[in-house]
């Protein structure tokens, strides 16, 4: 399956506005090139992927194994994040070639992400508010980024494989996270903590 030179041409302006002329055009016939069907699902890559994090898991040093040598997925950090992502991806858009994978498609991926996250995190916040506790935020914008990063993941093997030119998710904005209230005393109210001690109680100079 081919596609003519001026949609990749087109597309590759939408997707990275911000290069010259010369490297659109550097690109387009890069990616003209590696237009055709490249014979590797996203499932297949999905499942290359897989192991080379869980591999990874298994060699770090603090991972927590069992006395046969094996790890649990949940006592995984990266993989098991990254593969929540990886199995909604698999399964809406598993079938595609990899060069059929698309800027919106990983966009739907990271915006059903958000959306799913949002719903859980509601239902924590209605029970933490029963028990009296802070809310948390609940924007889903973090699930939406950690997407994108899983699925990078998954696309920077592709081009190292050479089967795609370029990693789609480079192009894809971030989403902006709320920044938590809690944070490290500044000097003033450290100051202030040594005022009150200081100067609180009735014998200043053992407090």
């Amino acid at each position: 399956m081919k596609t003519d030179l001026k949609t990749i041409t087109t597309q590759l302006r939408e997707a990275f506005p911000n290069l010259t002329d010369l490297e659109i055009a550097q690109l387009a016939v890069s990616k003209f090139e590696f237009s055709t069907i490249a014979g590797k699902t996203v499932k297949e890559l999905i499942e290359e992927t897989r192991k080379i994090y869980w591999a990874e898991e298994l060699n770090r040093i603090r991972a927590k194994k069992g006395p046969d040598g094996t790890m649990r997925i949940k006592d995984t950090s990266t993989y098991r994040t990254h593969d929540l992502f990886w199995k909604r991806l698999e399964a809406k858009f598993g079938h595609l070639d990899i060069t059929e994978l698309k800027k919106n498609h990983i966009i739907e991926i990271a915006n059903d992400s958000q959306s799913s996250a949002h719903k859980t995190r509601e239902k924590r916040n209605q029970k933490r508010l029963e028990k009296g506790l802070p809310i948390l935020e609940n924007t889903g914008n973090k699930s939406y980024n950690a997407c994108l990063e899983a699925i990078s993941a998954l696309l920077r093997k592709a081009v190292d494989d050479e089967l795609i030119p370029v990693n789609l998710v480079s192009s894809i904005k971030r989403k902006r996270h709320v920044q938590k209230p809690r944070h490290g005393l500044t000097l003033e109210q450290t100051n202030q903590i040594f005022d009150v001690v200081l100067n609180g109680g009735n014998d200043p100079i053992l407090d």
